[in-house]
């Protein structure tokens, strides 16, 4: 709590070792290093102004009167902390498991609306417990990697719908409930602040007449359902862009006019600004270590010291470490998924299981890396070090039963 810093700063102070080590590591010098890094500095434009955007649209949806309301029912069950770190644990759990975006919005805005109903509480632990659902994506629908797999011959009922992964994935869910309902029983109490997501700071002037159009709005909103229904019958992937619309038609509709709609993006844009500023520096950190080959001799490393037996643990840790510098599923695969398949396939391991590893490996030090924690950190105002204590309980103990189980099974068919 005292030492621990922001997550800007934690960016930046990535930023450093990662040069460090390239400079220690590798055979380039700093200038051809820095280059990498400013090469790669807007290499996340795309992915940022997505989660941007599933950050705002989200909680546009949320000042919706239907939402708001629906919101406000479910966190009536919340009648106690354990309840509510419960609940928020399991809606975060299958919210994530169904697409990460998805559980990522909406795990933070219930949150906050069950703060609400709490007079007594430890909102940093119901933020985290928000989050840590987060843990089972790279097992869940939306998995960047096992999605990826499917045009290397790798299929999901190998990899996100076989024994190995839904093994793991029951076992992390329970170690949530679990972990999070103790804290919940022992924490201590007190009155905690949350951010507003009412509609009250909406524009309240008269509308313009388009701007209160119902037949525009309905046309508007109406033109992007069509889309997202032809979308999902042509069977196609729900993917970030799904959601993005998803949810922002389904604000315009929800929305009284097109001037409360277009307040509520206006107000809910400042959340996003931990986004826009960080991940540029990620994007930099990324450089240096795919460019530099850091990421290449990290993998080889493990690659060199496994055997049959531990080939898959070394394939999760690697994985692990590898995630602080390449927060990104895909990117990761990029660097990882050309060396570690052939080495699974040549010590005699399941390249789907291989693939897993990578995938859980990745998801794991999410809990303490806080690239992903940002969207939700900035909605309710809490910074890493608030939280940190819990997520980094749920990464030694979620770790430790994930490496059993990789251990147990590394040999099963």
């Amino acid at each position: 709590m005292r030492f621990l810093p922001n997550a800007f700063i934690f960016a930046l102070i990535l930023t450093f070792v990662s040069i460090a080590c390239a400079l220690g590591l590798t055979s380039f010098n700093l200038f051809e290093i820095i280059s990498f890094w400013g090469d790669g500095f807007f290499d996340l434009l795309s992915f940022s102004m997505q989660m941007a955007l599933v950050l705002i649209c989200g909680n546009v949806l949320a000042d919706t009167a239907i939402v708001d309301g629906l919101l406000r029912k479910v966190a009536k069950l919340c009648t106690s902390q354990v309840k509510a770190v419960l609940l928020i644990t399991i809606i975060s759990i299958i919210t994530c498991y169904i697409n990460w975006g998805l559980g990522l919005v909406i795990s933070a805005v219930f949150t906050i609306y069950v703060s609400k109903r709490l007079k007594r509480q430890n909102f940093a632990l119901l933020v985290a417990s928000a989050y840590s659902g987060f843990l089972v994506w790279h097992g869940g629908l939306s998995g960047s990697i096992p999605l990826k797999a499917v045009s290397l011959g790798i299929t999901l009922d190998s990899t996100l719908f076989s024994s190995f992964n839904l093994i793991i994935l029951t076992a992390t869910a329970v170690c949530l409930v679990v972990i999070n309902t103790l804290f919940a029983k022992f924490s201590k109490l007190t009155t905690q602040a949350y951010f507003d997501t009412t509609n009250k700071n909406l524009i309240q002037r008269s509308p313009a007449p388009l701007e209160s159009s119902l037949g525009l709005k309905l046309v508007v909103a109406t033109l992007g359902l069509s889309f997202l229904v032809l979308f999902i019958i042509s069977d196609k992937n729900v993917d970030l862009n799904f959601m993005i619309m998803l949810f922002l038609f389904l604000g315009i509709l929800l929305h009284k006019n097109l001037a409360l709609f277009s307040s509520s993006f206006d107000k809910n844009v400042r959340n996003a600004s931990g986004i826009i500023l960080q991940f540029m520096f990620y994007a930099g950190i990324m450089g240096i270590i795919t460019k530099s080959g850091l990421g290449v001799k990290l993998s080889n490393f493990f690659v060199d010291i496994s055997t049959t037996k531990t080939f898959l643990i070394n394939t999760y840790i690697s994985a692990g470490i590898l995630n602080f510098f390449v927060p990104s599923g895909g990117g990761q695969w990029a660097i990882q998924g050309p060396l570690m398949l052939p080495a699974a396939k040549a010590i005699g391991v399941s390249s789907a299981k291989a693939a897993m590893a990578i995938a859980w490996g990745d998801a794991w030090t999410n809990m303490i890396q806080p690239f992903w924690a940002i969207p939700i950190l900035k909605l309710t105002g809490l910074e890493v070090k608030d939280i940190m204590l819990y997520l980094f309980t749920i990464f030694i103990v979620v770790g430790a039963v994930t490496l059993t189980i990789i251990g147990l099974l590394a040999n099963i068919s």
